[in-house]
Formats: C-alpha cells, structure tokens, sequence
C-alpha cells in the first residue's frame, strides 16, 4: 500500500481500523474495522454516505461485536483469571474492591494486561483488507486521482466483497448494492 498516496481522511480512516481492532482484541485489521474507521473519522463524504443510509459507529461495532465474541474492551477472560488464581490473587474480589473504592467507570475502563502492547505497532492487514486497498487504488488510477480518499477506500471496501461487511451491513437494513451505488454517486459528483 502507498501510504504517502493516501488522503489524510483515509489516513485516518486505516489509523482508527488499527484502533478499533486493537479495542476489539482482534489479531488483525479486517474490512470491518476500516467501515468503523471510516464512521469513526472525519472522513467527509465516505462518512456522510454511510450515515445517510442510517449506518452509525455505535450500530456497525455492536454488529461486529456480535459476529466475533470474545472479551469486551476493558473486560477480564477466564484465562485472566486463572493466571492470576495460580499467583493467590481472586480476580473477582479484586474488583469488587475497586469498585468499591473507585466506582464502577474505574473499573469498566480498565485495558487488560495483555492489550498493554507499543501503541506504535500497527495491526497486520487482513487479506480482505489488502484487497479493499488494491481495489481503492485500481479506482484511483481509473479516474487518475493522484490520490486515495476516504470514499474510494469506502469503495474499496466494498469492491472486496468481504463476508463480515455483507453480514453487518445486512443485519443493519442496507444493501451492500445500495451503498456501492450512493458510494459511485458521491464518487462521480465530486469528479
């Protein structure tokens, strides 16, 4: 991927899919987290045309959630638990503690011992990922844009036709053919 060809919208857009998988205990950056990147963003049309078809960031990472259980952000696994059993240290009384001294917020928020990796190691790309990507530059060069904006990313992320995307944007009413074609709209306007 050529970063330096990016937008800064779409910049920020793959920065926040990295966050997002990080928050979400994911091994990797899939399609998924750059939709929520893209609505988590200041990323200007691509943005506006999600919401337009009634996509929220709220809605689109509860689907998520749901599509890949596992440990909430900030929430304690079993195998948290037994690591901790094995060192004379009950994890449950340990926060009923804090929560008693701190309040619940204190102890909701608090990230896990294994998240706590270097900020600045980035996610690998899932293969659907770098799919999306090559399909946003093949747009690009296309309509010689000399660079990748949030909405062809969108749309790279829509060309890749990824399982997990198809099944969120089901479940929340929009047709993946009905958001490619808002998003080709938006695309041709401002060309």
């Amino acid at each position: 991927m050529k970063n330096e060809r990016m937008t800064a919208q779409a910049r920020e857009a793959v920065a926040l899919a990295d966050h997002e998988a990080r928050r979400l205990h994911h091994p990797e950056i899939a399609p998924a987290h750059v939709l929520l990147g893209l609505l988590g963003s200041d990323s200007g049309a691509a943005r506006v045309v999600l919401e337009t078809l009634g996509l929220t960031y709220a809605e689109v990472s509860a689907q998520l959630r749901a599509l890949r259980p596992g440990a909430e952000p900030g929430e304690f696994t079993e195998a948290d638990a037994r690591a901790l059993r094995s060192l004379g240290i009950d994890l449950t009384d340990v926060l009923a503690r804090a929560r008693a001294s701190f309040g619940d917020e204190a102890v909701e928020t608090a990230p896990p011992a294994r998240e706590r990796e270097p900020v600045w190691r980035r996610r690998r790309m899932s293969r659907g990922t770098r799919s999306a990507i090559t399909h946003a530059v093949r747009e690009a060069q296309w309509l010689r844009s000399g660079s990748i904006d949030a909405s062809l990313l969108l749309l790279g992320v829509l060309r890749a036709e990824d399982r997990e995307v198809t099944a969120i944007l089901l479940a929340l009413g929009v047709e993946p053919s009905a958001l490619m074609s808002a998003t080709l709209r938006t695309i041709g306007e401002a060309a």
